[in-house]
């Protein structure tokens, strides 16, 4: 059996645990998705941390990426880890202390929203985070980058229900896929719910208002933006001019 590995000492060591946390948000696995979602609502410090040459900010919880080379395998099953431990190390190889931080709730709390994680409610205390400059994350090819946006789509029937009302136009630009694709992009789109079902919080009877169908780049721009739907819709007829 696996032990829980030390405590990191670089940061590239913590650096590679960053990646390790981006292969498992990417996994094609449910399960190691489902589990790395837990780990990072149930955190309480954090690395906010750059993916590739973006300027969005993702994050990973300390007692996961503080041990060297740590896996969901070994961690999952240690009594031993402990993030007493790990955040002060992370606090001696970035030179600075973790702290709370406005901003990065703020966008630690987006996040969650974009990726399906339910984030803890903290009562007593506050999240800390560390902000990792001029370290840049790599993205992995090979997962199904859009797990993450089609994980909104929970249950089935709403997508059937959303297609039947809307067709498979996208709402905001007019793209049909099967239209540029042909038969390959029949029946292709995505479903945006208007009010995140992390927002909702908790089972609800499924409302046709609150879906509608978009384009993978539109749906992105969505969640990208912060933005309604009709406000994209505006910036991309302002912008087809």
């Amino acid at each position: 059996m696996e032990r829980l590995g030390r405590q990191i000492e670089t940061i590239d060591e913590l650096k590679a645990n960053l990646e390790q946390v981006e292969r498992y948000l990417h996994d094609s696995d449910d399960a190691a998705v489902h589990e790395i979602l837990k780990l990072i609502g149930n955190g309480t410090n954090f690395v906010a941390y750059q993916l590739g040459d973006s300027n969005e900010f993702h994050f990973a919880p300390s007692r996961f990426i503080g041990y060297l080379n740590n896996s969901l395998k070994v961690h999952l099953v240690s009594n031993n880890k402990d993030g007493r431990e790990t955040s002060p190390r992370i606090d001696k190889i970035l030179h600075k202390t973790r702290e709370y931080d406005d901003e990065l709730e703020e966008l630690y709390l987006d996040f969650c929203a974009k990726i399906g994680a339910k984030p803890k409610e903290m009562r007593n205390t506050q999240r800390k985070y560390w902000r990792l400059k001029d370290v840049k994350i790599e993205l992995f090819e090979g997962g199904v980058k859009q797990v993450s946006i089609n994980r909104y789509e929970r249950n089935p029937e709403a997508r059937k229900r959303c297609i039947k009302k809307f067709g498979t136009k996208c709402y905001v630009c007019g793209m049909n896929f099967r239209d540029v694709y042909g038969e390959i992009g029949e029946g292709f789109i995505h479903v945006h719910h208007i009010i995140s079902l992390f927002k909702q919080k908790k089972l609800h009877v499924i409302d046709e208002a609150n879906l509608i169908p978009v384009c993978p780049n539109c749906h992105a721009m969505l969640h990208r933006g912060n933005v309604s739907v009709e406000e994209l819709r505006q910036i991309v007829k302002q912008n087809k001019r």
